[in-house]
């Protein structure tokens, strides 16, 4: 995700996050209004599946460990820049169990690139 994209991404989600008053939750919970929560946590499941379906798309082991190698260092990058949402959901894809039982491929991931992720 570069900079433009994290740009975009904060746009989009403070866009989402303003039309959501305070009490939203509470009266979602008493069967009073419809949640708008729902619509940013889309935004962060359709970043999980993004980082799930780039892994997938390759077809080789050694091609979708340089893949989580690369969504590593993104997730890294989102935390750098306060982008904790999107890093929580690049990592949340890292850790879907399509992902993690992917073992050629985690096991020609760095172990220096498994201790960041940690």
């Amino acid at each position: 995700m570069c900079l433009l994209s994290s740009h975009l991404y904060f746009s989009k989600a403070y866009e989402l996050l303003s039309k959501i008053p305070l009490s939203s939750h509470i009266l979602d919970l008493l069967g009073e209004e419809e949640n708008k929560l729902n619509e940013f946590g889309d935004l962060v499941n359709r970043e999980r599946y993004w980082t799930v379906n780039e892994i997938l798309k390759e077809n080789t082991a050694a091609r979708r460990a340089l893949v989580i190698k690369k969504m590593i260092k993104v997730a890294l990058s989102c935390v750098e820049i306060y982008n904790f949402n999107s890093a929580f959901a690049i990592v949340s894809g890292l850790g879907h169990c399509v992902v993690s039982r992917l073992r050629a491929a985690w096991d020609k991931v760095s172990s220096l690139a498994g201790l960041d992720l940690n």
